[in-house]
């Protein structure tokens, strides 16, 4: 294999799009996009299209028919009014979405998707999907990019921490990889290295986050109970960039 390189994006916000150009990126948002794009296409959506705005779903939605679409996602946590899902990973179930194209917004995930739209890859990541999205990365030419989607404009635990287990998962399969020896990369490491690779470790850190904390606000520690879960999906998340479509790579 290759030398290849990592480093982490702490903040989408902090990146440009040529920063990303011709990478390898996975994006990030536990809390809860990732997490629940992962859930979606792993209960059989036919894809999942990311919208930064409400307005974008809107125009979006003339594209198909009425029971060809649904629409998912939040804003401040709930529901956005005129949707019919949320972004609760529990929503996606078999019954609701099964080859459904799914309209999806939300306040930080979809944001941090469209800033990788120069890379060569894009893939999303959660710990719905850990092992599957490593193995993927691991085998894939180029730099690549760990894109943490924070919440509002701020750093968010649950998405350094996954961050950092997978630079040390990627360390682990390729063992020649460069680790980018600059700040953030640093932070997301020592955050993985001080908790222990199990679900109730990685809830408590989900329990103290900014994002986190919003959700038990709102009545959803079973969000975080369910984010927290390790390898529930063998499958990885693609996004294409020109066609605005999220499917499932072959």
């Amino acid at each position: 294999m290759q030398s290849a390189s990592v480093d982490v994006k702490l903040l989408y916000q902090t990146v440009e799009p040529e920063e990303l150009r011709e990478s390898v990126c996975v994006v990030i948002d536990i809390l809860r996009a990732t997490t629940s794009i992962v859930h979606a296409l792993g209960h059989g959506a036919k894809i999942v299209c990311p919208c930064e705005t409400i307005d974008q779903t809107d125009l979006k939605l003339k594209n198909y028919s009425h029971e060809q679409v649904l629409r998912g996602g939040e804003r401040k946590g709930v529901t956005i009014d005129g949707f019919d899902l949320d972004n609760s990973p529990w929503s996606y179930t078999t019954k609701q979405i099964a080859q459904k194209v799914i309209l999806f917004t939300t306040t930080n995930g979809t944001q941090a998707i469209a800033k990788c739209l120069l890379a060569n890859h894009v893939f999303i990541g959660a710990f719905a999907n850990f092992s599957a999205i490593a193995n993927c990365v691991a085998q894939v030419e180029g730099p690549i990019h760990l894109v943490c989607a924070g919440t509002d404009g701020k750093l968010s635990l649950e998405d350094i921490l996954f961050a950092g287990v997978l630079v040390n998962e990627l360390k682990m399969k390729n063992p020649d990889l460069n680790i980018a020896q600059d700040d953030e990369t640093t932070i997301a490491l020592a955050l993985a290295d001080s908790v222990e690779p199990i679900e109730t470790d990685r809830l408590e850190i989900f329990k103290i986050s900014r994002g986190g904390q919003n959700l038990l606000e709102l009545g959803m520690l079973r969000d975080l109970e369910r984010a927290a879960m390790l390898d529930l999906y063998d499958i990885v998340p693609v996004w294409n960039p020109r066609t605005g479509e999220i499917s499932v790579k072959s």
